[in-house]
Formats: structure tokens, sequence, C-alpha cells
């Protein structure tokens, strides 16, 4: 008759298991044996190759957004600027205008897009 000791082992054996087989069962499923194995022996599912091209993705991902966030305030600066125009008023000089009207970081936002 075997010990309550080697049932409870076995119980708990076979669980572990189970859990692993539905675990790498799921892995194979989303990304092929080939991926199963590589996450398993270097802790990321794609090659080298697909890695670097998703990092640089990344990257420029993250750099659209700053532009985005650049191109956007050039766009309400430009709209506050029409807003506060003048009907073709000879007497308002453009400098004048230009120097009073202008955003404070404008020249810096269309530096950095040049980047």
């Amino acid at each position: 008759m075997p010990s309550s000791r080697n049932v409870i082992a076995l119980s708990a054996i076979t669980a572990i298991s189970a859990y692993v087989s539905v675990l790498l069962y799921q892995s194979v499923k989303e990304h092929g044996v080939e991926g199963t194995i590589r996450y398993i022996w270097e802790g990321d599912y794609y090659s080298d190759e697909v890695r670097s091209s998703l990092d640089s993705l990344e990257e420029l991902e993250a750099k659209f957004l700053v532009i985005s966030t650049l191109l956007e305030k050039i766009d309400t600066s430009l709209a506050r600027a029409k807003l506060n125009s003048f009907d073709d008023d000879p007497i308002v000089k453009k400098d004048d205008w230009t120097e009073s009207h202008r955003p404070g970081n404008l020249e810096k936002d269309l530096t950095r897009l040049s980047y």
C-alpha cells in the first residue's frame, strides 16, 4: 500500500505536468515550435533580426509622438496667429506684428522638427 506522501507527491507532479503541458501547448499554438524553443532557450520569441526591427520601430514610434506633439503646437500657434491677425491694415507693420504675436517656443519647435 503506497504511503500518503507518495500519493501527494505523485498528485503534485501530475498537476504541475498538466499545467506545464497546457502552457507549452498555448505557446506553440501562438508562437510556433521554433518561437517556443527560442523563448525557453533565449527568453524571447523573436529572432535577432525581428527583435532589432521591433526595437527600431518602437524608437521611431516614440520619435513620431514627439514630432506630432510639436506639429500640434505649431498648428495651434498658427491658428492663434490667424485669429489675432488684422485684415491687411497698411498701418500695422509686419515686423511689429510678428514680434508682438509670436509664440515663445515656435522657433524652438521648428528647430526640433528639422532634426
